[in-house]
């Protein structure tokens, strides 16, 4: 049985906390036993409680481990030390995982690189906020209130769904094949979907981004009327 935290001070002797790596070896374990994810994370959740990962990343190294793979280590990052310290490291690692999973949460970030604490200064060279062209973000009220405290505003760039990439290229291709089929569960959805949507890339992408290109050269014209 794994122990993560001794409730007793006489048993921190014998006790030992789970790491992040004992976890994916003992999801890739239970995969291979035939265990479903809420088996899986319900079983780490028991004996790692605050500890555990999130159900996500069971799911993530669940559908990893059924397509084949072996290794329960990270894919190799370039000059990633055992602990992230430097603020430029960081950011590299940030930005890797930020492309293999783009719904990663904060959490699993907080897991897979060992930061754990706040920097307390963050703020020091002040605010910069992102807003789109909401009602609520562009009135004079919270225009004056950004003004009074000096707060950066990045102008957020106009955005059309018309020219959305997933449009073409992601949401029709991943319905049609989906179309009509009825799931018995969210879990095993959710695993069709993540097959699906890593087969979208292996032909027929360049196709349909020349719809893109047209419907940009209209919008152009259009607006040039």
């Amino acid at each position: 049985m794994m122990i993560c935290e001794s409730n007793n001070e006489s048993e921190n002797n014998s006790s030992a906390h789970i790491s992040i790596f004992e976890q994916r070896a003992y999801i890739k374990i239970e995969t291979i036993r035939g265990k479903t994810v809420p088996e899986i994370h319900a079983a780490l959740n028991e004996v790692c409680g605050t500890d555990t990962v999130d159900r996500s990343t069971v799911q993530r190294w669940h559908q990893r481990f059924r397509d084949g793979r072996i290794s329960i280590d990270n894919n190799p990052r370039s000059g990633r030390p055992s602990t992230v310290t430097q603020d430029n490291t960081n950011a590299a690692i940030l930005a890797t995982l930020l492309d293999e999973d783009r719904r990663i949460t904060v959490r699993e970030i907080e897991n897979e690189t060992e930061i754990r604490n706040k920097r307390p200064g963050m703020l020091q060279n002040g605010v910069s906020i992102l807003h789109d062209n909401a009602r609520p973000h562009i009135g004079a009220p919270v225009v004056a209130l950004l003004e009074k405290y000096g707060w950066e505003r990045l102008k957020h760039p106009p955005y059309s769904p018309d020219l959305s990439p997933p449009n073409f290229d992601l949401f029709p291709k991943l319905k049609e094949p989906l179309r009509g089929i009825r799931f018995p569960n969210l879990d095993i959805l959710n695993e069709e979907v993540s097959r699906r949507t890593r087969e979208l890339n292996k032909d027929g992408v360049q196709e349909d981004r020349k719809q893109i290109s047209k419907m940009t050269t209209q919008i152009h014209k259009n607006c040039s009327l």
